[in-house]
């Protein structure tokens, strides 16, 4: 993972589309003065394409490491509210005839007690 957090990476990817969306608009201006024979347009198409490719393989490379870090969160959230649901029975919580939590407020504090500690933790 970068050293972006997650809210910084959606930004930056969300910039980098931006750009990209601007920067085809020139290259396609470009290529049209360049193909009506203007030799410095050729050369600043060429320029743009490899600028705009470059961003693009660093935006898909930001893309997959915010997919990557969600992902990786599910399954830590997934992960806690298993430990909850047992801490939470341990402490004298019952569930509902669907197996479900009876006290939400109970659970929530046992949910964030288990995520504290993980982070306490460095899990």
């Amino acid at each position: 993972m970068s050293d972006y957090n997650l809210r910084e990476l959606e930004e930056i990817i969300a910039a980098g589309d931006e750009k990209l969306e601007e920067l085809h608009d020139t290259i396609m201006e470009t290529f049209t003065e360049a193909a009506g024979g203007d030799a410095a347009a050729v050369e600043r198409y060429e320029i743009l394409c490899a600028v705009a490719e470059g961003l693009q393989e660093r935006v898909d490379y930001l893309r997959a490491e915010l997919e990557e870090a969600n992902a990786a969160m599910v399954v830590d959230y997934e992960a806690d509210l298993e430990e909850a649901i047992e801490d939470y029975l341990e402490e004298g919580g019952a569930l509902d005839e669907e197996g479900q939590p009876v006290d939400k407020d109970l659970l929530a504090d046992v949910f964030r007690r288990v995520q504290d500690s993980r982070l306490e933790n460095g899990l």
